[in-house]
């Protein structure tokens, strides 16, 4: 027996969420024809409530019983609780329901995140993942969510436009950038981290954020970038590049331009400028590495390598003639991002390209 009012999942209690969901009215969903109901019949089991201390939010189960949200709904929480669509249209959840997940993976940057639930009911099939030839300017799509607590609820709408490398703010402190699916279907608050579905029910985007100063204009992160983010391989990169009180300023978050690996730019004296970039290629093979700029030329002087890739730092080149040459190499301590003491690197000439004459 579990005490119902006992912590759990970050600070919420089976009781916190059972009461949060009371205000919720489950009521049966109208579609708008066999195809809709059929596509809502087969799909919403698949698509989960998420609960944090702060809101609620929608997620998707995919491939390998995971849940793909947004990061904007799960924010900094480790772990969050979800909720799976209860047997019966209009059934009410009980604190039995409530499961903890964990917040395996994160991009900041395109808004996307991924959970790993503690259990996932028999029978509740994975949605399956549409790519970029599944969706069009003028195509039907279909959306899953609880848009304003109202939970599982159906909407349709059509795709009014693409935009890639679309950038967003929420709040004055918080931007996203990713390619966008721009869509006429219903969302609202709630609605944040579920599906957008094709015709044939692929997930061909992410549910994310809608134009409050217009009727209609809503959007979802789109497949080309979920597949990415879940291609990846590791997203571990340290927390700050902090070198001073400031504890340093996060510039940019998210992959690089070729799509190879993931980017963090960083300003360790809190201004728009970024002096340090760390870099985690997707191949694991290939160490992480830590540019540095501490000249201040936008170029830089020194590269700090990690081979373990996580942020345990063990050697660097520097540049120190400033002719790409690198001729010296730090020795780093503990996996700190500061050498502790420098040597020789080549025997002879050091050339560019961190090569040896």
């Amino acid at each position: 027996m579990v005490d119902p009012t006992s912590p759990f999942i970050d600070g919420i209690s089976p009781k916190d969420a059972i009461d949060h969901m009371n205000k919720v009215a489950l009521v049966e969903r109208k579609t708008r024809g066999p195809h809709d109901a059929a596509i809502y019949r087969a799909l919403s089991p698949s698509v989960v409530l998420i609960i944090t201390k702060e809101a609620i939010g929608s997620g998707s189960v995919v491939a390998g019983g995971l849940i793909l949200t947004n990061w904007h709904v799960v924010g900094n929480f480790r772990q969050v609780g979800v909720i799976y669509k209860p047997n019966g249209e209009g059934s009410q959840p009980s604190s039995a329901d409530v499961v903890a997940a964990q917040v395996i993976k994160t991009d900041p940057t395109h808004d996307l995140a991924l959970l790993k639930p503690a259990s996932i009911p028999a029978g509740i099939r994975p949605i399956a993942l549409g790519d970029r030839n599944d969706f069009s300017i003028g195509s039907d799509v279909h959306a899953i969510g609880h848009p304003s607590g109202e939970a599982w609820t159906y909407t349709k709408g059509i795709i009014s436009q693409l935009r890639d490398n679309y950038s967003w703010n929420v709040k004055p402190n918080l931007s996203f950038r990713a390619d966008v699916i721009q869509t006429q279907t219903p969302i609202s608050p709630g609605s944040s981290g579920g599906p957008l579905l094709s015709d044939d029910g692929k997930l061909v985007g992410v549910n994310s954020f809608k134009d409050t100063t217009a009727q209609a204009i809503n959007f979802a992160v789109s497949v080309v970038d979920v597949r990415s983010f879940l291609n990846a391989t590791n997203n571990v990169l340290p927390a700050n590049a902090a070198t001073n009180d400031c504890k340093g300023k996060v510039i940019f978050d998210g992959r690089d331009k070729q799509n190879t690996g993931f980017m963090r730019s960083v300003s360790s004296d809190c201004t728009q400028t970024a002096d340090v970039v760390f870099f985690l290629p997707d191949d694991q093979k290939k160490p992480m590495v830590a540019y540095l700029d501490t000249k201040g030329r936008n170029k830089s002087d020194a590269v700090v390598f990690d081979p373990s890739r996580t942020a345990n730092w063990k050697y660097s080149y520097w540049d120190v003639d400033l002719d790409d040459t690198f001729p010296v190499k730090g020795i780093h301590v503990n996996g700190e991002l500061a050498p502790k003491e420098f040597q020789k690197r080549c025997k002879g000439k050091a050339a560019p390209n961190f090569q040896c004459l």
